[in-house]
């Protein structure tokens, strides 16, 4: 009498089968790769915010125009006690950082006094812009902006 050692083809098949099947289906959930995308995305805008913001403020330094409440640069930016406005005639922070894309919508803005605005690319996560009213830096953070609609 002959022992059976192994499996069969059909039953190597049928494994194969449900673990496709499996995989199918209850990948997509544990693999959410579009928010993760979409959160690096947001920090990627966040730190490229403070970049600037602090490249125009060293700049403001330099033309010693850190103690003013509301002034404009030599090259025309909008500055807030040295930081960038985060609106505003002319240049703000929007228009320092370059390449931003089209696809980011701004979605809330205040006044000057504490001016935010928020950027977002899906209006479930932003990047938060906010100006203090004094010398304070810019609060820049990745918030949940779902009630801003």
């Amino acid at each position: 009498m002959k022992r059976q050692i192994g499996f069969t083809l059909i039953e190597l098949v049928v494994v194969i089968v449900l673990t496709s099947i499996l995989a199918v289906t209850a990948a997509p959930k544990f693999l959410n790769l579009g928010n993760d995308a979409n959160e690096a995305d947001l920090q990627s805008l966040k730190g490229t915010i403070i970049d600037a913001a602090n490249i125009v403020h060293s700049k403001a330094i330099l033309e010693g125009k850190t103690k003013q409440k509301l002034t404009r640069l030599a090259d025309g930016t909008q500055v807030h006690f040295g930081w960038p406005t985060g609106t505003g005639e002319g240049e703000s922070i929007l228009n320092v950082i370059d390449g931003l894309e089209t696809g980011w919508k701004i979605n809330k803005y205040a006044d000057v006094q504490s001016e935010e605005f928020y950027l977002s690319s899906n209006l479930k996560r932003c990047v938060k812009y906010e100006t203090e009213p004094s010398w304070i830096p810019p609060l820049v953070e990745v918030v949940d902006c779902r009630h801003l609609t």
